[in-house]
């Protein structure tokens, strides 16, 4: 591993030796001076911090591109309520990115909306439409629709059933 400054700050990174030899030669010579090195995995840059009066590193991981269609009065909206918060678009997405790591899922609710009708009201609907053809809706058949939808009857013994009748 590294030595000197950059002992803590390449953990778990596997450099070669020359890589080794090169941070080493970075460190020696990097007063009043900034050093940038690639990597496979990303950026390191040496600098001189004068209000530390040290030498320090940061590590930059690679970034990746992450694209996404959106309406635009959904970005707008979206980009006028992070400009308030003075953040960006690409550190939102970031900061929603890593607590779905974080959480190990999606970090708020979400839910299918409610059913545009009530039992009640999808009785009525049902009960008009046939009432529209000249026919009417018997006690029997809303206990069917009830078993339709309760899970305890499918629409094809239904179907069934009511072909038996006719």
């Amino acid at each position: 591993m590294c030595e000197g400054i950059l002992s803590g700050c390449m953990k778990g990174r596997n450099l070669s030796a020359g890589d080794r030899k090169n941070l080493r030669k970075y460190e020696d010579d990097i007063e009043n001076k900034v050093d940038i090195k690639m990597f496979v995995d990303g950026v390191m840059i040496m600098y001189y911090n004068p209000i530390t009066r040290g030498r320090e590193v940061f590590i930059m991981e690679t970034m990746d591109l992450v694209q996404a269609r959106t309406p635009k009065s959904v970005k707008t909206t979206a980009n006028d309520i992070l400009d308030t918060l003075g953040l960006n678009m690409s550190t939102y997405i970031n900061m929603a990115l890593k607590q779905l790591i974080i959480q190990g899922g999606i970090p708020f609710s979400v839910k299918v909306s409610s059913a545009a009708y009530t039992p009640a009201e999808e009785i009525r609907e049902i009960d008009a439409t046939l009432r529209m053809e000249g026919m009417s809706l018997t006690s029997a058949d809303i206990d069917m629709l009830k078993d339709i939808k309760s899970g305890n009857l499918t629409t094809d013994e239904a179907r069934q059933k009511i072909l038996s009748e006719v």
